[in-house]
């Protein structure tokens, strides 16, 4: 299994490279009233609205003063949606059984 190794400030998570579409820099985000607070808002990437959200507030944490404009656009269940993240480090290959699931 390959795995991008993403980075949301001093945060590491991994994602399936085989959900990844691409890595963009964006700026232009309507923001959508009555959404959850995670909800950083939508893009329009080559004329297809994506949503775009921001993991570390969906966990609770402070993003004040963040200023992050890269996100990473991956495809769960037949929806594409943006990650917010401020990096992607590295990709990963790992073989079956070395590898565990951490879930917080």
């Amino acid at each position: 299994m390959k795995i991008g190794n993403i980075q949301r400030r001093s945060d590491e998570n991994g994602v399936s490279i085989s959900q990844v579409r691409e890595i963009i820099q964006y700026n232009n985000v309507t923001r959508l009233p009555n959404t959850p607070e995670f909800m950083e808002g939508i893009i329009s990437l080559r004329g297809t609205v994506i949503p775009v959200i921001e993991l570390a507030r969906r966990f609770g944490l402070s993003v004040d003063g963040w200023n992050d404009r890269q996100a990473i656009i991956v495809e769960i269940v037949g929806q594409e949606i943006g990650v917010i993240v401020t990096e992607v480090t590295e990709v990963l290959l790992l073989s079956g059984g070395r590898w565990k699931l951490h879930l917080r």
